[in-house]
């Protein structure tokens, strides 16, 4: 006997309202696993962007190194150049600046190349990751998002004096 009338019309409607719901349960499960694996993919993505923007600030760092004895140098022979008739002494001062900030640029590029080599406590990637990410977290400061954790001129300086340079 076909049932008819209120009573199964409320029973499917209730079956209907329940599918319904599992339907939205189900679709929220499906939504809340795609979130959990695009973030997994962000958080990949922003790790590979850290050590990459690590490497970059590393190399920055490296060049700035490299270029002040360099600087120096190139300061030196044009002294010779424009100083002609300076004194055999005064020349000699010149050149053994130059031979040692030659030497001073091989010593830093060995130390960089071969880190074990090197005795001081240095800087890691892992802590300028760290300190990027901390900076991004904390969503920057009034002078802007990238500001919290750039680091000022005098601060390079003091790392490069102290041999503080990232070792990987």
């Amino acid at each position: 006997m076909e049932r008819t009338g209120a009573i199964g019309a409320g029973r499917n409607g209730n079956e209907q309202l329940a599918g319904k719901e599992v339907a939205r349960i189900l679709g929220a499960v499906i939504v809340h696993r795609e979130n959990l694996r695009r973030a997994g993919e962000l958080k990949s993505q922003l790790a590979t962007a850290a050590r990459i923007g690590a490497a970059a600030l590393s190399g920055a760092m490296m060049m700035h190194r490299l270029m002040a004895p360099f600087a120096l140098i190139q300061s030196l022979v044009d002294w010779l150049r424009l100083q002609l008739d300076a004194s055999q002494e005064d020349r000699e001062k010149r050149l053994a600046a130059i031979e040692e900030c030659c030497s001073q640029t091989v010593e830093m590029i060995h130390n960089t190349v071969n880190p074990t080599t090197a005795d001081k406590r240095r800087v890691g990637t892992r802590d300028i990751v760290a300190k990027a990410v901390q900076a991004l977290r904390a969503g920057g400061d009034e002078r802007g998002k990238y500001q919290s954790w750039v680091i000022s001129h005098e601060e390079l300086d003091r790392i490069q004096r102290e041999g503080l340079l990232p070792e990987d």
